[in-house]
């Protein structure tokens, strides 16, 4: 007759994970049949595509896009200290709820815009798509898709207001760094974004008669 018996003891199971936050049935059945889990939790698997995104930094990815998923990995570190009083959660219980409260503590506790809090939630998609993929979740969390964003209506700013701008007197030189490249590229038509990283071609300059047409399309569209 054959005899099966487990591969650790309940005694055993029972010390190792009296003090884990994050057990769950799946992961205490994994552990007592003596199969092997790369990941029981969604932290460690944010980790990885973090690490696999840094990677990619400098041919595929910029830093900012890594930036994005690191604020993003904090952001959701201390929804679930705030929410849940745990430091990580289980993979068999990331539930649509979690993304309902996630949704909500982002435009409540965090006092994030409503277009920031769906840019995030796009991202917290993107990062719960690689999970499936890599056949650490079995379904995708989200029950719908995310919200599409607000329009954003720019306003162009009018010479009372640069040169109010410009007169401000700051006495942080952060600040004046900052002041001093957004009116750069009001005069000049350049983007702030190669401003902070200069390209080795010419930048493309408006032509004042391009700005003026600007204007007066920003004027008819108020009437």
């Amino acid at each position: 007759m054959l005899v099966w018996m487990p591969s650790q003891p309940t005694s055993t199971l029972y010390h190792k994970y009296q003090d884990d936050q994050t057990i769950s049935l799946d992961k205490l059945r994994s552990a007592y049949l003596g199969q092997i889990q790369e990941f029981s939790t969604f932290l460690p698997v944010f980790d990885k595509f973090i690490d696999d995104i840094r990677q990619r930094v400098g041919h595929t990815i910029s830093k900012e896009s890594l930036q994005k998923y690191s604020v993003l990995r904090k952001h959701f570190f201390e929804f679930l200290v705030h929410r849940y009083k745990r430091k990580d959660i289980g993979l068999m219980e990331f539930t649509p709820a979690i993304i309902q409260d996630f949704e909500l503590y982002l435009t409540t506790v965090a006092s994030c815009a409503y277009n920031t809090a769906v840019k995030k939630m796009k991202t917290l998609k993107t990062v719960t798509i690689y999970a499936l993929k890599r056949g650490y979740l079995s379904k995708i969390p989200f029950s719908r898709s995310p919200l599409p964003p607000h329009p954003c209506r720019q306003r162009l700013l009018t010479d009372e207001e640069i040169l109010k701008i410009a007169n401000k007197e700051l006495t942080i030189p952060r600040l004046e760094l900052v002041r001093d490249l957004f009116l750069f590229s009001c005069f000049t038509g350049t983007c702030l974004y190669r401003c902070r990283k200069p390209q080795k071609r010419t930048p493309r300059y408006y032509e004042w008669k391009d700005m003026d047409h600007d204007a007066e399309k920003e004027d008819k569209s108020r009437e």
